[in-house]
């Protein structure tokens, strides 16, 4: 029964993930409701209030998703390949990022974005062993997730008028000196 429960959990979860996406395809964050979202998934309120307590934690679920997905990225791959990887997903979704980032900015959502690649950042340091003092790792996470976060607004508030591979190298170039920092002893 368990392996049952498991598995609608899962597919609910993830027909929940493909309403919101869907949704933002067509309107901004700020005007997705929790009704939206479960009449595009086909599942009652209560169904998504017994997965989620709103449409941020939704969110907030389905970026911790895509931050292990970026995670392995980067454990396997380099920098510059994982960030080709986003930048080009960002540019082919870019109606979503824009709904969600740009048409109505709302606080929260920021905040919510910018922890989820301050705890990538943070999860990626400790998978490499980095050995830096905890205080240094913190202020850097903050500092690197804060600044990539406010690199990607600004790049579709301006229209991505830097092409991906450009953005990549200059990304690269930026966060080099935090290579330096957090390189294994």
């Amino acid at each position: 029964m368990t392996a049952k429960t498991d598995v609608r959990t899962i597919k609910t979860r993830r027909s929940l993930i493909i309403a919101l996406f869907a949704l933002l395809e067509r309107k901004p964050w700020a005007k997705v409701s929790i009704k939206d979202i479960c009449k595009e998934a086909m599942v009652s309120r209560s169904t998504f209030y017994a997965h989620f307590e709103d449409k941020y934690a939704l969110l907030e679920y389905t970026m911790k998703e895509m931050g292990e997905v970026v995670l392995r990225d980067l454990l396997e791959t380099d920098m510059r390949t994982m960030l080709q990887k986003r930048f080009s997903q960002m540019k082919d979704n870019e109606r979503i990022v824009k709904n969600m980032l740009l048409a109505e900015p709302e606080q929260d959502l920021l905040a919510l974005i910018y922890r989820h690649f301050q705890n990538v950042t943070h999860r990626y340091l400790e998978e490499i062993g980095a050995s830096v003092e905890e205080d240094v790792v913190r202020i850097a996470v903050g500092f690197y997730g804060a600044g990539v976060g406010s690199t990607i607004v600004g790049w579709f508030v301006n229209g991505q008028d830097i092409p991906v591979d450009t953005m990549v190298d200059l990304l690269c170039r930026v966060l080099e000196p935090a290579e330096q920092i957090f390189k294994k002893e």
